[in-house]
């Protein structure tokens, strides 16, 4: 979280005056679902999340189960990266890329 709280105030956004409220999840799936339901009208998860969470909670391990789609999601700031292999990373993201 730190990460897009340093995008939002680099970009004149205050992640404690500026929302009405602030939720923190343990699980960045709800976030994602949360959003798509209209629960919250924005979330903060890691890249790559969206791409990989499914639309139905519990269905994880089956290779049936339908993906969220990624473009009914817009990424602030969208940035793209070129990995040191030359190969563009996978994501779009909005924070710095940094290694696990």
């Amino acid at each position: 979280g730190q990460s897009q709280f340093w995008v939002m105030m680099k970009n004149g956004l205050d992640y404690i005056m500026d929302p009405d409220q602030v939720i923190f999840t343990n699980n960045q799936e709800d976030v994602v679902l949360g959003v798509l339901d209209g629960s919250w009208d924005v979330g903060f998860v890691r890249t790559g999340v969206v791409e990989h969470t499914h639309l139905e909670k519990g269905e994880h391990n089956d290779d049936t189960a339908e993906l969220v789609d990624p473009e009914l999601f817009k990424v602030i700031d969208p940035h793209i990266y070129i990995m040191d292999d030359g190969d563009l990373f996978p994501y779009l993201h909005s924070t710095p890329a940094v290694p696990e």
